[in-house]
């Protein structure tokens, strides 16, 4: 029981590393954007990085959220795991839409291209912001298919994934351009990632390193990765490969600590981080302190990243949990991170 009991540990651990690994690319992702948009960042290298990164830092989360799901879905049964996914995944989407109604109800955008009724247009497709739209249709759909071979589900995904062309709702395009990495954790299951542990850490630093170099050989030969190209869902693949042979070169470190501290929080770090990155790239531009790039790069980063992470462990205190997940008056079963659907043991 006690060795059953650690296997579940070490494999809520490395998916929660991945997570805190996936979501310091995301808000690095859109500090280095906003650094090119105001010309702190120029030449190639930008757009570089910005397509490695951007290959696969999505598609991780969809597929740690496959490595769980079948698990959750077995101990919830259909109606329960619905009910769980609408409280922890739709219902923050649809808490953080508040602040752009608001700004559209009173006329706040000067191009004045989204007022209230377009707004809640985009609202309503996943324009507003794709990510929890995207990810409550793909779990929907998974527990729908739940009788559907993984294989045959997988298979389908890919081929859509292909097939399909956005229609600019980017929350279903986004359903059907990702359900192929959440059918690909599936298939892998959390129980295999017993597997990894038993990995050597420098091997699984060699690997990373190796996984990491192919994907940005392709991203710099083909340049930002479109979802009807195969080499989209092959990069998301091979870089979250990359990430989960990351955290295990760093397991039982320091490093590995935070990472694990970020990836539990790494809901609250999604949903907070344009806040406090805008606010911290615009005292970079008004206080006129260290206009370098590394500075205007770290800087925004790390605050976007740890505060939204400290507001996360310290939600009940600063009681506002209620933005994070619905308040019910029964006492649910709690995911470790509504952002993956990831840390659940059965």
């Amino acid at each position: 029981m006690a060795q059953r009991e650690m296997i579940g540990r070490n494999r809520v651990g490395v998916a929660d590393s991945v997570k805190g690994l996936a979501i310091i690319l995301v808000v690095f992702g859109h500090v280095a954007q906003g650094a090119e948009h105001r010309g702190w960042w120029s030449g190639p290298s930008f757009g570089e990085v910005d397509a490695f990164i951007y290959a696969f830092h999505m598609p991780a989360f969809f597929f740690v959220a496959g490595l769980f799901f079948g698990q959750s879905l077995e101990s919830r049964g259909l109606r329960r795991f619905l009910v769980d996914k609408f409280k922890t995944v739709l219902y923050p989407y649809l808490v953080f839409l508040v602040p752009g109604c608001l700004a559209a109800a009173i006329g706040v955008e000067a191009s004045g291209r989204h007022p209230l009724i377009q707004y809640a247009l985009d609202a309503t497709t996943g324009r507003a912001s794709w990510f929890l739209y995207s990810l409550f249709l793909v779990l929907v759909l998974a527990a729908l298919l739940r009788k559907v071979p993984v294989v045959w589900k997988l298979l389908g995904a890919a081929a859509l994934s292909w097939l399909w062309r956005d229609t600019g709702a980017q929350g279903l395009d986004g359903a059907f351009h990702e359900a192929v990495f959440l059918f690909a954790g599936e298939l892998v299951g959390s129980r295999n990632l017993v597997l990894l542990a038993r990995m050597g850490r420098l091997i699984a630093g060699a690997t990373a390193l190796a996984l990491f170099s192919a994907v940005f050989v392709v991203t710099k030969a083909l340049g930002p990765l479109q979802p009807a190209s195969p080499a989209f869902v092959s990069c998301g693949l091979l870089g979250t490969a990359g990430l989960f042979m990351t955290a295990q070169a760093s397991s039982r470190s320091p490093v590995d600590r935070w990472l694990q501290w970020i990836g539990v929080a790494s809901l609250s770090v999604f949903l907070l981080h344009p806040f406090i990155q805008g606010i911290a790239m615009m005292a970079l531009l008004h206080t006129g302190v260290g206009h370098t790039l590394g500075v205007e790069l770290a800087v925004p980063t790390v605050l976007a990243v740890i505060l939204p992470a400290v507001i996360w462990h310290r939600r009940k205190r600063l009681r506002v949990a209620w933005l994070f997940a619905l308040p019910t008056q029964a006492r649910a079963r709690p995911d470790s991170n509504a952002l993956a659907v990831a840390s659940e043991t059965a």
